[in-house]
């Protein structure tokens, strides 16, 4: 799937065949929207992009609280 542009902006569906999960998985995930009315939800490449950025796990990466948790955890006590 294209992506496009870094604001372009997809439908629910779209989504959802982009991460490979049901529509309604999207909406369940939290994922960031732009609500447009009654059922009408539609999603920035940005957004999303971001928003699975923060969902990595292990990647090293300095805004992971949770790896930064577990980090910290197993550091050894003096």
């Amino acid at each position: 799937m294209q992506l496009g542009h870094a604001n372009a902006i997809l439908t629910r569906e779209e989504v959802a065949g982009w991460l490979k999960v049901r529509p309604r998985q999207v909406e369940r995930l939290r994922i960031p929207c732009i609500d447009l009315g009654r059922k009408t939800k539609r999603y920035l490449v940005q957004d999303v992009l971001a928003w699975l950025d923060g969902k990595r796990v292990g990647g090293g990466q300095p805004g992971n609280t949770r790896e930064k948790a577990r980090a910290t955890s197993q550091l050894p006590t003096g």
